[in-house]
């Protein structure tokens, strides 16, 4: 799945947000607080949302995750963008002409423990990350060969 996905969802929470408008324009304090922690997420994985493209791989939708990629500066990038905790997350990009060389969140630069088959990559997801925010958002480097 790609970012639309995501696209999606913030669009029906915005929507669901405006309808909660007061009749003098203004929101309850509720409404202001989502809509500023919408900003501040998108504010600090920007990075994944913008001059990014869908990635070819087929994730199951059940998982929760999101995927986008970029490259830059001769390097390339997957962004993993994950809805629900979870502690291992497999992902099909082991060909062996790809090779994972770092793996970090987005927001935090935390690392991210990871292992790669030729078939799969495995991202060990750090639980705590999860407690300060439902949608988090893992980079990982990867050198083509």
């Amino acid at each position: 799945m790609d970012i639309s996905g995501i696209t999606n969802s913030a669009m029906v929470q915005t929507q669901a947000i405006l309808h909660e408008a007061k009749a003098d324009g203004s929101f309850p304090i509720a409404a202001v607080r989502r809509l500023r922690e919408m900003g501040a997420w998108i504010s600090a994985n920007d990075e994944a949302i913008y001059e990014t493209s869908p990635v070819p791989i087929n994730v199951d939708p059940n998982q929760g995750v999101y995927l986008t990629q970029k490259s830059e500066n001769e390097k390339n990038y997957l962004y993993v963008t994950i809805f629900k905790p979870v502690e291992n997350l497999e992902l099909p990009i082991g060909k062996n002409s790809s090779r994972v060389i770092d793996a970090k969140v987005v927001e935090t630069n935390q690392p991210v423990s990871f292992s790669q088959s030729d078939n799969e990559v495995v991202l060990t997801i750090p639980q705590n990350i999860f407690s300060g925010c439902q949608i988090i958002v893992v980079k990982i480097e990867i050198h083509n060969s």
